[in-house]
């Protein structure tokens, strides 16, 4: 059986229960379609010129690509061998023509993103990664050398992704910035994507005085089909986080935090003895986002889609978020984390109480954010799109259904997440 067969057999195997009350269930397999090409909405007159980009630092030359007020135009062509290396390993990536806007982008690696629950073949809505200096080790966009098309197969509201990271940074957790994409693929429709920022050495630069440090990805290994296995900081799963950005030392850094939190797991000195591995009150804002964003498919609460990151600074961990998809969903177990770190931190007074204090500031940015504003604004834009997409698998009422309730959820969380005594 190929990999791309395996993916396909287990595209909702680890994708949470659907919501009570749902007026449509998430679809668990692709719709059928049709080449609609010449429906898509005309690009924006609006759109960002990208001849006039002034030379700024790294966040401020790209930072006009995430901004709600266009939706940008990518254009993917693959050659044949392309196209049929995808259908035989969708992780490999193979060189593609890419345009953004106006700016065309030569040998541009592109792959397909995504695994058990997201995972969608070329013949439906495929989520791609694109690597802009994997063939031309000279190539960047803007700054940025990395860029993820998320095809939101998993978000009902298409919306979530830009919400919930909006909500990580007013919590202080550094987060990928997120804009909105047509994309076509060799002239076909692909319909309406989230642009999302890539974890890697660009990122860290831009959030870290010194972004030398080491990266690693903390999501499931998976074994092919259903199986996998989540990680966290534990002595037989520790070796299995990659290293995405970095250098390789066996691991000797992610020793040091599991090292330490076999000693003081569920005990009142966590907080103290923490404080030398990992960043405490940085992993503190990342959960106390977690509980407030709802995510269920988070460290947290799932033990899933984290990166970790070790500050040369002070050699400290930071987790990171990742994957959204599955925020502001309603049957989260806020109230039990699964996450080790979230879990010990809990189990200690001290601690506990710091992500009390962390939630109130959190509560208190949100009322003075623009992030409802944020959402009208998306969802304004979003709006034909949604319409013309020819491969979504969400239909536009039950779109509307899930933007109405990220409304409400935004406007009542707090107030919600205070009636908890067991939070």
């Amino acid at each position: 059986m190929t990999r791309a067969l395996s993916l396909a057999l287990a595209l909702c195997a680890c994708s949470p229960p659907g919501v009570a009350g749902d007026p449509a269930p998430r679809d668990t397999q692709p719709p059928e379609h049709e080449d609609t090409a010449d429906t898509a909405p005309e690009p924006d007159d609006t759109a960002h010129d990208t001849e006039d980009i002034p030379d700024l630092d790294l966040l401020e030359q790209s930072d006009w690509l995430f901004q709600l007020d266009t939706v940008h135009q990518i254009e993917i062509e693959l050659g044949d061998e392309g196209w049929r290396a995808l259908g035989v390993d969708p992780f490999e990536y193979v060189s593609a023509a890419v345009r953004i806007d106006d700016q065309p982008l030569a040998e541009v690696g592109v792959r397909i993103k995504g695994r058990i629950g997201s995972y969608r073949t070329l013949d439906y809505k495929s989520a791609f990664k694109l690597d802009f200096n994997r063939f031309d080790l000279e190539q960047e966009f803007f700054g940025l050398e990395k860029l993820n098309l998320n095809s939101m197969v998993q978000d009902n509201s298409q919306v979530h992704e830009r919400l919930a990271y909006a909500a990580y940074a007013l919590a202080g957790v550094p987060a990928p910035r997120v804009g909105y994409a047509w994309v076509t693929v060799n002239g076909h429709d692909f319909g309406l994507y989230t642009m999302v920022e890539a974890y890697d050495d660009v990122f860290l630069d831009m959030r870290w005085a010194d972004g030398g440090g080491n990266l690693y990805d903390g999501d499931y290994v998976w074994h092919g089909g259903s199986s996998y296995t989540k990680l966290d900081f534990t002595t037989s799963l520790q070796d299995s986080m990659v290293l995405d950005e970095g250098e390789d030392v066996g691991h000797a850094d992610v020793h040091r935090v599991t090292n330490a939190l076999n000693q003081v797991l569920a005990s009142p000195d966590f907080d103290e003895e923490m404080a030398g591995v990992i960043d405490v009150d940085a992993h503190i804002r990342m959960w106390v986002a977690d509980v407030w964003t709802g995510h269920y498919d988070s460290y947290s609460f799932n033990q899933n889609n984290y990166r970790v990151y070790f500050d040369p600074e002070d050699g400290l961990a930071e987790l990171l978020p990742w994957d959204p998809d599955w925020a502001f969903y309603h049957h989260t177990p806020i109230t039990s984390p699964s996450g080790l770190l979230s879990y010990g931190c809990k189990a200690d007074p001290s601690c506990h109480a710091r992500f009390h204090e962390r939630l109130d500031e959190l509560c208190a940015a949100v009322e003075g954010s623009d992030l409802r504003e944020q959402l009208d604004t998306a969802a304004a834009l979003i709006q034909p799109y949604v319409e013309a997409d020819p491969r979504k698998e969400t239909d536009a009422r039950t779109i509307g259904y899930y933007q109405d309730d990220a409304r409400v959820w935004i406007d009542t969380r707090c107030g919600d997440l205070a009636m908890l005594g067991s939070l």
